[in-house]
């Protein structure tokens, strides 16, 4: 797979086209990604698969604060101790040689929490622009 190179002088303009959008504007979004990376969050904890041992991959789910400037939330799975994997997702053979079948729930869950994110930002953004503009 080739290298992706990022041209930085089209964050730059896309950050100077969101420092310009009215404050309502920015706080409505801000708003809206901090609570659909809450949700997200917290349903993969509720769907996340759990074994018979003590360390669960739902445990390591985390929403961090991303980059500020892009109001980004970030919802993470996996960590050092209990990486998330493509196995898990997918299905794997384990070490006695049984098949484990699958058990998605991260990707099902992006995707569902994409597209109603996606809306709800629509939405929220829309009601703030007519706000701000007085429309």
């Amino acid at each position: 797979m080739a290298k992706r190179i990022v041209d930085a002088s089209q964050i730059a303009a896309f950050n100077a086209k969101l420092a310009t959008l009215p404050a309502a504007v920015r706080d409505a979004t801000e708003d809206t990604n901090s609570r659909y990376a809450t949700l997200m969050g917290k349903r993969g904890k509720k769907i996340a698969p759990r074994g018979e041992d003590g360390d669960h991959i739902a445990d390591t789910i985390k929403v961090e604060p991303g980059d500020p400037d892009l109001m980004e939330h970030v919802v993470s799975v996996g960590s050092d101790e209990l990486p998330y994997g493509v196995p898990l997702e997918f299905g794997h053979v384990a070490a006695d040689g049984s098949h484990v079948p699958a058990n998605p729930f991260w990707v099902p869950l992006t995707k569902i929490f994409r597209k109603r994110h996606r809306t709800a930002l629509r939405r929220a953004m829309r009601k703030a622009l007519k706000g701000a503009l007085g429309i």
